[in-house]
């Protein structure tokens, strides 16, 4: 392992422990019923575990912090509330998590556990909880037979010279803390050039103006660069009466971006 290699390992190590930690701190009293700020605190925690993971290849705990989060989702969404059951398979969950860190900090660098029976634990938690939902529904006279569209998530491209957000179709306050501590980690790993990739549905909530400020902003603290483009009419309206197109580089397409950056 190389020293670049080695020094993003121990970062993240550091971070994910400090994640599990407030996971902990925030489920340990089970005398009391969470509050929505709670619950938004342990899905960005699982948010965050699983998409650190994702970055420096560390599937297992990626796939189980997963779980993890849908699990709480369905808190956030407001399907379910966090039980002893809950409760007790999110401390299972942060055990084992917890044991795979430290075996990543021994001097093999590597994870021997095995959590597929804890995800698939998980799996038939939720899936059995949604099931009764149904039938409850059911009893109810409601229909069983509701959609529901799974939200647009945003995709994150790494490149040596280049990190591109494909952002989700919603941009609100809920999503600031995911986009700082994604560019954060990237700038660990040397990226000074930075694209966001607007779909044409991309609408701004509440919050969403203040998402693209304060991205703007940790980009440049880094000395980095970042350009926009995808962005439809509607929200080009939107910035330019806030003024924020004085700030923020806008192009039409992405490989107009890249050229923008002297990446073509």
């Amino acid at each position: 392992m190389d020293q670049f290699s080695k020094e993003l390992l121990d970062e993240y190590l550091l971070d994910s422990n400090e994640q599990i930690e407030i996971i902990e701190n925030t489920v340990v009293n089970l005398e009391k019923q969470l509050s929505s700020s709670e619950i938004d605190l342990l899905f960005r925690a699982y948010h965050t575990l699983k998409g650190n993971s994702a970055l420096v290849g560390e599937v297992k705990i990626r796939d189980l912090s997963h779980v993890a989060e849908n699990m709480i989702s369905e808190v956030r969404n407001g399907n379910e509330v966090v039980s002893e059951t809950m409760a007790s398979l999110i401390l299972s969950s942060t055990d084992l998590i917890r044991t795979m860190l430290k075996e990543l900090e021994g001097p093999n660098r590597t994870i021997k556990t095995d959590p597929s029976i804890m995800v698939e634990e998980i799996k038939s938690f939720i899936t059995s909880q949604k099931e009764n939902r149904e039938k409850h529904l059911a009893k109810q006279g409601q229909t069983e037979n509701r959609t529901n569209k799974e939200p647009k998530r945003m995709k994150v491209k790494w490149h040596p010279k280049l990190t591109i957000f494909e952002l989700p179709g919603s941009l609100d306050k809920k999503h600031i803390n995911d986009f700082l501590a994604a560019i954060r980690l990237f700038q660990q790993r040397g990226t000074v050039n930075y694209i966001f990739r607007f779909d044409k549905t991309v609408s701004l909530a509440d919050g969403g103006l203040e998402l693209i400020w304060r991205a703007l902003k940790e980009v440049e603290t880094g000395n980095g660069r970042l350009v926009n483009c995808g962005i439809s009419p509607d929200l080009i309206a939107i910035i330019k009466k806030e003024k924020l197109d004085e700030m923020m580089e806008i192009e039409p397409s992405i490989k107009d971006a890249a050229a923008v950056l002297s990446l073509f």
